[in-house]
């Protein structure tokens, strides 16, 4: 017995008149074949770095410039580091999202002390660095700011340092003036 194939009709084609008339749901279908055909090469992607090698194995050596970009979508991402155990992660999700954000926040495990805590708006990256410590229950989370060479064996140089101002004018209480005189004592 042979095997018949019967192709797929091809949809009609519509008028502007009949399309606007139609449920939108109804204009995009999911075509199974189509999606099927697709590849990861079907994608057009701008390949980025340099090919190398090291020692007979393959690799690829990324310019710093290329690392900025690729770092630049985690510029409100922090490391939070428990040095006496990880809280199970559903727990620690739902007790970081209770902190009230302005803006989105993920959170996902690093390693076996260490979570990435992304945040998409600047004001709640600097509540949660600034404050330093959190617990959250019976463990205790130091955060710190992430940065592209970030490595779980050494300890983050970088850490916010709080500057008094004594007897500044009222009218430079402004973010720029402040930025301004701040940047004098160094970005370190």
């Amino acid at each position: 017995m042979e095997e018949v194939h019967n192709p797929q009709p091809k949809p009609a084609k519509l008028s502007y008149a009949k399309a606007t008339q139609q449920p939108v749901e109804a204009l995009f279908q999911y075509d199974p074949v189509r999606a099927a055909k697709k590849t990861f090469q079907d994608y057009a992607m701008r390949r980025i770095g340099s090919d190398s090698s090291y020692k007979g194995e393959p690799g690829i050596i990324y310019s710093p410039k290329e690392t900025a970009a690729l770092a630049a979508r985690l510029k409100f991402a922090l490391v939070g580091k428990f040095s006496h155990g990880l809280p199970n992660m559903n727990f620690l999700r739902i007790r970081i999202v209770k902190l009230g954000f302005k803006g989105n926040v993920s959170v996902g495990r690093l390693n076996f002390k260490h979570v990435l805590i992304r945040l998409s708006n600047e004001e709640d990256f600097y509540r949660i660095w600034l404050r330093g410590e959190w617990t959250f229950d019976s463990f205790h989370m130091r955060v710190f700011k992430w940065t592209p060479d970030f490595d779980p064996q050494i300890e983050s140089p970088i850490a916010p340092v709080w500057i008094r101002l004594p007897a500044l004018p009222v009218h430079l209480f402004e973010k720029n003036a402040l930025f301004t005189l701040v940047l004098k004592l160094g970005n370190h």
